[in-house]
């Protein structure tokens, strides 16, 4: 097939635009199609087209984008990987998608990034009952994190472990003690009540280690 002139890539461009903006997903879809006729880049052809299948809230969006993300990452191309799985994990935060661009993130040596999703999949960990690998996690980013940040998860690593029994108990009263001890310098009276409020709903005997520690 000939190649796409200039001045019609720009019309089709054009009218992409005007399609998407209108709602109609399979004629974009087709235009885009047009369009790659021009482009050389697949990975960069697969990313348009998981933008727009996002657009229209289509769950084809993500088999795409994993497509566009696997091509870059055989080119080498990191950077681009990486912008694809922040759309991904954007769309759905799946635990492999989080452990795809903690990996990433590290290859390209940005550590704030490293830490707001080892941070992110730890709190996944946590939701799904995995406390062990949550608390992994949690322990290789946790002095990157400032204060709030630490009472929060403490508290959520507490919550999790008891809700999903985790056995490992010294583990647990070492997260109450630095959870309540964190409130105690941190927070307000309002928020150490809340918590203890929270924990005697879920269990009384937590509860009751917990008012024993602060009448120390």
């Amino acid at each position: 097939m000939k190649p796409v002139s200039l001045e019609k890539q720009s019309i089709a461009w054009f009218k992409l635009a005007e399609c998407i903006g209108r709602g109609e997903k399979e004629r974009a879809l087709s235009l885009l199609r047009l369009l790659t006729y021009s482009m050389d880049s697949q990975p960069f052809i697969k990313q348009l087209e998981g933008d727009i299948l996002s657009f229209f809230e289509d769950s084809q969006a993500l088999t795409e984008y994993i497509k566009a993300a696997h091509m870059y990452q055989q080119e080498g191309n990191t950077v681009e990987a990486s912008a694809v799985y922040e759309k991904l994990i954007a769309l759905e935060q799946k635990v492999e998608f989080l452990e795809k661009i903690i990996n990433l993130y590290t290859q390209l040596k940005d550590d704030k990034k490293v830490v707001y999703y080892q941070k992110s999949l730890c709190l996944k960990f946590l939701q799904k009952g995995f406390v062990a690998k949550g608390i992994q996690l949690l322990k290789a980013c946790n002095d990157e994190l400032d204060g709030g940040e630490k009472i929060d998860i403490y508290k959520k690593v507490i919550f999790a472990a008891i809700t999903h029994k985790y056995t490992q108990q010294e583990v647990v009263t070492d997260y109450l003690y630095k959870t309540l001890d964190g409130l105690l310098r941190f927070g307000s009276e309002k928020e150490l009540q809340t918590f203890l409020s929270d924990l005697k709903s879920l269990n009384a005997m937590w509860h009751q280690d917990a008012a024993e520690y602060l009448k120390k």
